[in-house]
């Protein structure tokens, strides 16, 4: 395969495909999705540096705006929504928050699982 047969093929690729998730609590399912690159690197660039992030409401919310989709793929929730989910309730963002972590490899736990499947 060439370079641009390759570079259509990625193109077209539907790589955004997530977890989907049940919240009772909210009365819908989510998808909690992949970020895209420049998401990611957006989101890294806001918390990483040196020592570990406060992991609070906010934190969390932050990682959650680019990674809930509804049925359409859109994402949920924008970065102008960071407070208002933050404002939810806390259990329900931690389970979403361990789901997001996961499908985008941001734990340890993700990580070594990802380097012993490669």
């Amino acid at each position: 395969m060439n370079a641009a047969e390759i570079r259509t093929k990625v193109a077209g690729a539907s790589d955004i495909a997530g977890e989907l998730i049940h919240v009772p609590e909210w009365g819908c399912d989510l998808a909690v999705c992949p970020m895209t690159g420049t998401a990611l690197g957006k989101w890294q660039g806001q918390h990483g540096g040196d020592g570990d992030p406060k992991i609070d409401g906010r934190f969390i919310a932050s990682l959650l705006v680019h990674c809930l989709r509804g049925d359409d793929n859109e994402l949920v929730y924008g970065e102008a929504d960071v407070e208002e989910l933050a404002n939810k309730n806390g259990v329900v963002l931690m389970r979403l928050f361990f789901v997001a972590q996961r499908v985008n490899y941001l734990s340890e736990a993700a990580l070594k699982d990802l380097e012993k499947n490669s």
